[in-house]
């Protein structure tokens, strides 16, 4: 698989040269009329104040074609959809739950779904434009800091030129601004450990620290597993301050406190926070970690579908450029204190949080784990440039400048190894597969999208609410139709979660609801075969004006069938009643071997939910059999 992925990356390479040729072409020419128009600029003293400025309408012309470009990508995934019911459902007043009822933790972005709760009942606005917003917002915000941190790094190497040039790529990678749209946290995850690096280095002292703590500890309330970002944190401060509170000790506590031991107290102190976010969720649903937790097998090893997510992204993208940039940025000496702490940060967080991506087995998604990452190694590679550019002699520096540029500007969109709307590897462009084709009205060209919908006008508003189960679309099925829903993948379920995972399956859809379980919830539809292959006809539930039907009745309840049969043109089904009266009548051409074979699923999909003893004891007869079950009944 990896010399496949290999192969399929050096072809989309070579498909792309001329556009990589391109971008080297312009860096050139821009590096050319920079040297040449500098000197100038410098002996007329006007360089501080146009250098600002510059770099300032370039960011914005940048940042400017980063929001057209998640425009033009705009998506909302399913599970986003699993994060609006939940905050829907909170406004409601049910609750943080996905059915009412049932305390289950099936989100992974606690934070994120409580400020579109906020904002929804606040504003009234629709959840599925405010999360759009959000995430364009959290999308600009990455980049203004990205900047703004990147300045800081080279403020002592470069004090009159900078150009954000970190903060450029990012604008324009796809694998960046793809999840701007999305409706996912990602935007936010990644912008509270952005603004927590910041911090942390920038301002060392306690009140500082205090704020670094409070960031990370957003980041962990936004996505669990960047709790790992906090923890480094705590390692880089405890590097920093280690050393110094040695040398205070004969001081006395009072210069040790100081010295250092204030910041580690301040940065504990953070997790204050966290532990009342802890104690409500126990409180709340009766456990600590998350649902997806369980669902998703966290906490099982999977390095050999996590080595092939990170090979997909870091080829994708072309950031194995700037890894190699980012592990030579490592052997240069830091001038400063800031560089120090921040290299102590972003090495800590490539190997922990990395080793915790590739044990995992990463996610269906692609890249959407190394994202908090991206502006963190680009922040690296364009501190590299700058040193470079600082200490190569005049005569050559040029050259560097130019390997160096050519090797970031390189990173500027990536290639595609995975087709769009296709699944690959286990992976998925998840943006391809739900991609908005309308904003007023909302309209997502998926077919989940369009399922929800039908289901909601055949039973929601006919005023039916039977149990459904999918896997496929829990999100969007479940958010649009607000029927009772059984996640046939455990995320939003406690007891499919805690099933044995099928590793042949994709990351995070690896378990699957047994049958039997299904009967014991009460579900009455089903988006899958559920039946023996030569009773499937006989159960299918067909969703007019949509070809590519999946759903089924698990159990019949002919009450629930009639009703759905008069109220609603929305779906077709067989009437079993009557396929069981023409069964019946034509019983005597059938062999008992048949018969018995038949009655014992008949059981299951009809006479175990209706009190049909006429038909029953048509059937008992035809076999000379007692009639057990009526027998039971009126005893």
């Amino acid at each position: 698989m990896i010399a496949e992925i290999a192969q399929v990356y050096l072809a989309a390479v070579e498909n792309d040269s001329g556009f990589i040729l391109a971008l080297f072409g312009i860096v050139i020419i821009a590096v050319l009329v920079w040297r040449s128009l500098a000197p100038r600029l410098v002996e007329y003293h006007r360089w501080p104040f146009l250098s600002r400025w510059i770099g300032r309408a370039v960011l914005v012309g940048f940042i400017a074609v980063g929001l057209y470009l998640a425009y033009q990508r705009a998506s909302l995934v399913d599970d986003a959809y699993i994060t609006f019911r939940y905050a829907k459902n909170f406004v409601a007043g049910h609750g943080l739950v996905f059915n009412p009822g049932e305390y289950v933790e099936g989100y992974t972005n606690f934070l994120w779904t409580l400020l579109l709760a906020l904002a929804v009942k606040i504003t009234s606005i629709d959840i599925q434009l405010l999360a759009l917003v959000f995430g364009a917002l959290c999308f600009v915000g990455n980049l203004l800091l990205t900047a703004r941190f990147g300045q800081r790094l080279s403020a002592t190497r470069q004090p009159h030129l900078y150009l954000p040039i970190a903060a450029m790529l990012l604008a324009v990678q796809f694998t960046f601004y793809s999840y701007a749209t999305t409706g996912l946290e990602t935007g936010l995850a990644c912008l509270s450990v952005l603004a927590g690096a910041y911090v942390l280095a920038m301002h060392q002292h306690w009140k500082g620290t205090l704020a670094a703590g409070v960031l990370l500890i957003v980041a962990t309330i936004t996505r669990p597993d960047h709790g790992l970002f906090y923890l480094v944190g705590g390692l880089t401060v405890f590097f920093r301050v280690f050393l110094l509170i040695l040398r205070r000790r004969r001081q006395g506590l009072s210069a040790m406190w100081r010295a250092g031991i204030n910041q580690v107290v301040a940065y504990a102190g953070a997790f204050l926070m966290y532990a009342g976010y802890l104690a409500w969720k126990l409180a709340y649903y009766g456990a600590i970690l998350p649902n997806t937790f369980y669902a998703k097998s966290a906490d099982q090893f999977y390095f050999s579908q996590g080595l092939v997510y990170a090979l997909t992204f870091f080829l994708g993208s072309h950031f194995w450029l700037v890894t190699l940039m980012f592990l030579v940025w490592l052997f240069i000496p830091a001038k400063t204190d800031e560089d120090k702490s921040f290299k102590v940060f972003l090495t800590g967080s490539f190997v922990i949080y990395g080793f915790y991506v590739l044990k995992v087995g990463g996610d269906f998604m692609y890249g959407r784990f190394f994202v908090t990452l991206m502006p963190l190694l680009l922040l690296a590679a364009e501190n590299l440039l700058y040193v470079m550019a600082d200490i190569v002699r005049e005569k050559k520096r040029l050259i560097v400048f130019l390997v160096a540029a050519g090797l970031l500007i390189g990173t500027a969109n990536g290639v595609h190894l995975i087709e769009p709307n296709h699944i690959r590897w286990k992976i998925a462009e998840e943006e391809t597969v739900y991609p908005v084709v309308s904003f007023s009205p909302l309209k997502i060209r998926h077919g989940s999208f369009r399922q929800g919908k039908i289901v909601r006008q055949a039973f929601t508003e006919n005023g039916l609410r039977p149990v459904i189960a999918t896997c496929g679309g829990l999100g969007m099925i479940g958010y649009i139709s607000e029927l009772p829903l059984v996640d046939l993948c455990g995320l939003t379920d406690a007891t499919i979660a805690r099933q044995q995972a099928d590793r042949n399956r994709r990351p995070g859809h690896e378990k699957w609801g047994k049958v039997d379980y299904l009967r014991k919830r009460d579900v009455r539809f089903v988006r899958m075969p559920v039946h023996p292959r030569r009773y499937r006809h006989l159960t299918k539930l067909k969703l007019k004006r949509y070809p590519h039907n999946r759903w089924f009745i698990l159990s019949y309840d002919r009450e629930l069938m009639r009703r759905l049969a008069q109220e609603s043109r929305k779906v077709e089904f067989l009437d079993f009643e009557q396929y069981l009266d023409e069964y019946i009548a034509d019983i005597d051409k059938r062999t008992k071997e048949e018969v018995k074979r038949d009655f014992k699923w008949f059981k299951r999909y009809y006479f175990q939910y209706n009190n049909d003893r006429k038909r029953r004891k048509a059937i008992n007869a035809y076999l000379e059999e007692p009639d057990t079950e009526a027998t039971k009944q009126n005893q």
